[in-house]
């Protein structure tokens, strides 16, 4: 009897635990969410790009909204995506993987805060993890650098190919026209 009690107790806390660090899924037919996008290298750093937080601040400028983050999707070679993004501002909270999560610019906004204002495409920039002798010494925020590749060009083609491989992101079509579209833009 204990034994049943007990795994009882195990499987509903397991349960709570793995609800509460789920990010929701994205309703296809929400037509009030933006797609953002970006890139971060992490090739100077301890560990590959598998997670980015992107969190939303508050007006006045400056004032983090901690009840509002979001997980972004993130692929081998640096690039991240949301696709369910609300009116706002917003910019990279932190990012990293399992072991090594980098706190960026915790109370402020920085270079890669964006206002979101109507539903789009928003990219975010392209970043580089700092070299060592960059980071400041004994404090867990690292700030990004900007970089200059790839280009955002490069970074469209890349989820484009993604989204039409991938037989889940299909129902996304309102996003994969605004990558075309924006992917059009800059080639013209």
């Amino acid at each position: 009897m204990k034994f049943f009690h007990l795994l009882f107790l195990l499987l509903t806390g397991l349960g709570i635990l793995l609800s509460g660090c789920a990010t929701p899924p994205v309703d296809p037919s929400d037509e009030t969410v933006s797609m953002i996008y970006g890139y971060i290298d992490m090739s100077a750093a301890p560990s590959a790009l598998k997670e980015v937080s992107v969190r939303r601040y508050s007006e006045p400028a400056g004032n983090v909204d901690t009840n509002v983050e979001r997980n972004a999707w993130a692929e081998r070679g640096g690039l991240f995506w949301q696709l369910g993004v609300r009116p706002g501002i917003y910019q990279i909270y932190s990012y990293g993987d399992e072991k090594n999560r980098f706190i960026y610019n915790e109370e402020r906004q920085s270079e890669t805060a964006i206002r979101i204002e109507e539903p789009g495409l928003y990219f975010l920039g392209s970043y580089s993890y700092p070299v060592k002798s960059a980071q400041r010494s004994g404090v867990d925020a690292l700030d990004l650098k900007v970089a200059k590749s790839p280009s955002e060009v490069n970074l469209l083609e890349r989820l484009i190919k993604m989204m039409e491989s991938k037989k889940d992101d299909r129902v996304y079509l309102r996003q994969y026209g605004w990558l075309k579209m924006r992917l059009s833009e800059l080639k013209r």
